[in-house]
């Protein structure tokens, strides 16, 4: 857990404060070294929570795709699922095809967080019968 110094006795450098320093160092208006003081404590942090907000259902042929657009470009992060047969994909941007990329198999679950992930993403199936997989797509809050 992080720790952030509030308060001290006896009051450190600055008392809490964040501050200019009274000489220069590398920057000419604040100087490098800024700093808080005092007693240290916990900080509670927690993770952002996701909010589902669609999810879709697949299939994964002989052409190589990506998850759908309007989806894909209004979520932060997507759970997915192999539901049936084996998958190649790349998170690259880059297109697999049948005999290279990485596999993901019948069961196997991906998850794809941010837009760089999301947009990269791109698979195929790796044998001759085709593969489904199912889609959760969300977005992080805060609250």
């Amino acid at each position: 857990m992080p720790l952030i110094k509030v308060a001290g006795a006896p009051p450190d450098a600055n008392d809490g404060k964040i501050g200019k320093l009274d000489y220069p160092i590398g920057n000419r208006t604040y100087g490098q070294r800024v700093f808080l003081s005092g007693q240290e404590h916990v900080a509670v942090v927690r993770p952002p929570r996701i909010q589902w907000q669609a999810h879709e259902s697949i299939t994964v042929s002989s052409t190589a795709l990506q998850l759908t657009a309007g989806l894909r470009k209004q979520a932060d992060i997507a759970v997915i699922t192999v539901e049936s047969n084996t998958i190649r994909f790349w998170m690259d941007g880059v297109a697999p095809t049948a005999t290279v990329g990485h596999t993901a198999l019948d069961g196997d679950m991906l998850t794809c967080d941010g837009y760089w992930e999301l947009e990269g993403l791109w698979m195929i199936r790796k044998d001759a019968a085709d593969a489904t997989i199912r889609v959760s797509y969300g977005v992080w809050r805060e609250d």
